[in-house]
């Protein structure tokens, strides 16, 4: 795991060749089975199709030309609701940053 690790690299060049569905659904999935804090899963992706969105987007995020021309671009939105939602079933306080703080329910 760690030499697949080390190889990590970053692609910011793509082909016009579009990504087929079946590809997009492996990943989706494998993202929804990675290990989140708490395991609650706080965030949603946006997969944003070529056209006058993504170029809004881009514009957003810095003029990214990645952003752009990606065959497959998805935006990670994080969302606290999860979180507010478990507390307030614990009836404990929200703590706004799980990953520095243990909630204390987990404590």
């Amino acid at each position: 795991v760690l030499d697949l690790m080390c190889r990590h690299r970053s692609v910011r060049s793509f082909t016009d060749k579009p990504v087929d569905e079946k590809t997009i659904e492996r990943a989706v999935t494998a993202a929804r089975c990675a290990a989140t804090s708490s395991w609650i899963h706080g965030y949603h992706l946006l997969q944003i199709d070529r056209g006058p969105r993504r170029e809004a987007l881009s514009v957003l995020a810095g003029d990214q030309a990645q952003v752009r021309e990606a065959p497959a671009f998805f935006v990670v939105c994080g969302d606290t609701r999860r979180h507010r939602r478990v507390a307030e079933r614990a009836n404990v306080p929200h703590v706004e940053c799980t990953e520095t703080e243990r909630p204390a329910w987990r404590r």
